[in-house]
C-alpha cells in the first residue's frame, strides 16, 4: 500500500527521490512522458468530465493516480506527497524555485496561501451531501491555483500556468495541490459513507461511464471511490 504523505513530513532523501523522478519523467523521450500527462489535461479540461460536478473529484484522482504510477516506475519508493495549504500556507521549499521548473507564478518563497482558504475547507467538510461538498470545495481549488499563478485583471488573462486551466499541470505544485483535494474528499467520504457521486445528465457524467479520454483512461467513477481499494492511502 503506497502512503501519500504531506510534503512537510517528507525527509531529505524523500525529497531527493521525488524530485530525481520527477525531472527524469520531465527528460523522458517516452511517449507516457511528463509532457503526456500535462496535454491530457490541456485537450481534456472542457470535454465533459475533468470540470464538471459530477465528476471534476473522480477524474482527478484517476489522473494523479496515473501520474504516480508513472513515478512509481522510475523509482518504485517514491509517492506524490500532497501539500496542506491550510496548515503549511508557504510554497513548499523544495519546490518554491519556479524558475528551476520553467514557470512562471505570482507567488514567491515564503508567500502565503490566503488564511481564507482555511475557512472554505472547513465550510465544504461540513456538508453532508457530495454535491454540497464540491460545490464548496471547487472555491478553494480555483482560488489556490489563481493565487500561485497570477491573474491580470486589465489584460483579463492568468498570469503563470497554475492560474490557466490549459497549463496548470506544467507546475509541479499542480499535482501536490490536487493530492490534498484528493485527500480532502476522502476524509469527507469517510464521515459521509452513502454520500457518492450520482449519475450526471448527460452519458459520460454517469458513474458507469469510462472516464475521458478513453485511450489513457480505464476506469470509471465508480471504480475509483475507495483508495485503499486503488493501492494508496494518507498520512
Amino acid at each position: 500500500m503506497r502512503k501519500r504523505k504531506e510534503q512537510n513530513s517528507l525527509f531529505p532523501n524523500e525529497w531527493d527521490a521525488f524530485i530525481a523522478a520527477l525531472k527524469q519523467l520531465r527528460n523522458s523521450t517516452s511517449t507516457r512522458n511528463y509532457d503526456y500527462f500535462t496535454e491530457i489535461h490541456t485537450h481534456h479540461k472542457h470535454r465533459g468530465q475533468a470540470h464538471e460536478k459530477y465528476t471534476f473529484l473522480p477524474w482527478h484522482r484517476e489522473y494523479l493516480l496515473m501520474f504516480e504510477d508513472a513515478l512509481v516506475l522510475i523509482d518504485p519508493n517514491v509517492t506524490l506527497p500532497y501539500w496542506n495549504w491550510v496548515t503549511n500556507p508557504e510554497i513548499p521549499s523544495r519546490l518554491a524555485d519556479a524558475a528551476e521548473w520553467g514557470v512562471i507564478r505570482d507567488m514567491n518563497a515564503g508567500d502565503r496561501i490566503s488564511p481564507k482558504r482555511k475557512d472554505d475547507v472547513e465550510l465544504a467538510m461540513k456538508k453532508t451531501t457530495y454535491a454540497a461538498f464540491h460545490d464548496r470545495i471547487d472555491g478553494p481549488h480555483g482560488a489556490v491555483h489563481v493565487q500561485i499563478g497570477g491573474y491580470d485583471r486589465i489584460a483579463r488573462r492568468p498570469i503563470g500556468e497554475m492560474a490557466d486551466i490549459e497549463k496548470s499541470p506544467r507546475d509541479i505544485l499542480f499535482w501536490l495541490h490536487h493530492a490534498y483535494l484528493d485527500k480532502l474528499w476522502h476524509d469527507w467520504g469517510e464521515a459521509n459513507p452513502n454520500e457518492i457521486p450520482v449519475d450526471g445528465p448527460l452519458p459520460h457524467n454517469r458513474v458507469t461511464a469510462r472516464f475521458l479520454p478513453t485511450n489513457s483512461f480505464t476506469r470509471t467513477t465508480r471504480q475509483v471511490l475507495s483508495i485503499s481499494d486503488l493501492g494508496y492511502e494518507y498520512e
